[in-house]
């Protein structure tokens, strides 16, 4: 049985990880809405705050390629993809 606390843990949980996803849903809402420049701003506005983020990397490089920029795209890929050592560690 799910007591009360439980219950107000959980909507807390889901209500957090709604407002950290927000902005990347707005970057998301920008480039289906044909304003890839929009989208740029707003994936490097969150990954000013979280530089890792591999929704916000992938969607800036696909809005950077999208831009005409494949250089851009190309950085955003090699920062996602893991390196060797991190691979390698067990």
């Amino acid at each position: 049985m799910v007591g009360p606390m439980t219950r107000h843990s959980h909507a807390a949980t889901a209500q957090s990880n709604a407002a950290a996803n927000q902005p990347l849903l707005q970057a998301l809402g920008a480039f289906q809405q044909g304003r890839p420049a929009d989208c740029v701003r707003l994936g490097e506005t969150i990954l000013a705050k979280h530089a890792k983020d591999p929704g916000a990397l992938h969607l800036l490089g696909v809005a950077r390629l999208r831009l005409g920029d494949s250089d851009g795209s190309r950085l955003e890929k090699r920062r996602t993809k893991p390196s060797v050592k991190a691979a390698t560690r067990r």
